[in-house]
């Protein structure tokens, strides 16, 4: 059940994995300003010492809007290690990763499990350093991932639902497929 409560009782947990870069916290700002019902249906959720097991980054933007109250669904009964795996499991949208916390409170089983994939991750690599990708290791079918600022990224996937429709096809997959048949 959704409650209001004085927005300075919630504490950030102190083992939370995640940050978020100044530019995305900036843009979750934004959208909160500019649709703070959905902090409605999508409230924090926290501990019943109100340390935000989930929404951590939209309590913070909440309070730079200079909120009083928000609301939150308190998780009543919960063991530390359902807080713990709860924080990781509804943080896999917005943010980066502190992977010395994962590293250290994880097996690499259980973050793939839960949809955390990090396929080659070096933490001594900057982020925006550009990395070569050698076709050979592929093989005929491989994955690679593309980095977008949020924004974007949303007007990447509305003109993907557009190019659907345009061209009758029923996934984003198939729309590439059909973009890309002259480079497979």
């Amino acid at each position: 059940m959704v409650e209001k409560v004085d927005i300075n009782k919630l504490k950030s947990h102190p083992d939370n994995p995640r940050f978020i870069r100044d530019e995305e916290f900036d843009d979750l700002v934004s959208e909160i300003d500019a649709f703070p019902d959905m902090m409605d249906k999508r409230p924090p959720v926290v501990n019943e010492d109100y340390v935000i097991l989930g929404g951590d980054k939209r309590w913070r933007a909440a309070k730079k809007l200079g909120w009083r109250e928000i609301p939150v669904i308190i998780a009543k009964g919960w063991t530390e290690k359902q807080q713990q795996e709860f924080m990781i499991k509804d943080n896999l949208h917005r943010g980066q990763w502190d992977y010395d916390i994962l590293a250290n409170a994880w097996k690499d089983s259980e973050l793939d499990d839960w949809g955390l994939i990090l396929p080659g991750f070096d933490p001594e690599a900057e982020d925006d350093k550009e990395t070569e990708i050698d076709p050979k290791t592929l093989g005929s079918e491989g994955t690679i991932v593309f980095k977008f600022e949020y924004q974007k990224y949303l007007n990447l996937l509305a003109q993907l639902q557009n190019a659907q429709e345009k061209l009758g096809v029923e996934s984003n997959e198939e729309v590439l497929e059909v973009l890309l048949q002259d480079y497979v």
